[in-house]
């Protein structure tokens, strides 16, 4: 199974991205997107963000020439927010 998901993203069918989870995540949506990601439970949501003008600016700054912009946003997702006790 690893093996075709992994000649879908060589095709570019597919994005094979590694979120720091500790596995790697096969994402069948290859518009250009950010992930959030729940640090309990590993849930992963898609987001929609322009941040052309801001990555290009911080990677002008420190001499970088950017191929594409990658943002992951890390914390608990609304069901698990829910389970944590501290979080009222």
């Amino acid at each position: 199974m690893y093996e075709i998901l992994h000649s879908l993203a060589a095709l570019g069918q597919i994005d094979q991205i590694d979120l720091g989870t500790g596995s790697t995540h096969f994402d069948p949506d290859i518009h250009h997107h950010h992930h959030l990601v729940c640090s309990s439970c590993g849930r992963i949501e898609n987001i929609d963000l322009d941040l052309g003008l801001l990555a290009s600016t911080a990677a002008e700054r420190h001499g970088f020439m950017l191929s594409h912009t990658e943002v992951i946003f890390r914390g608990l997702c609304p069901d698990c927010v829910a389970l944590d006790p501290e979080s009222d």
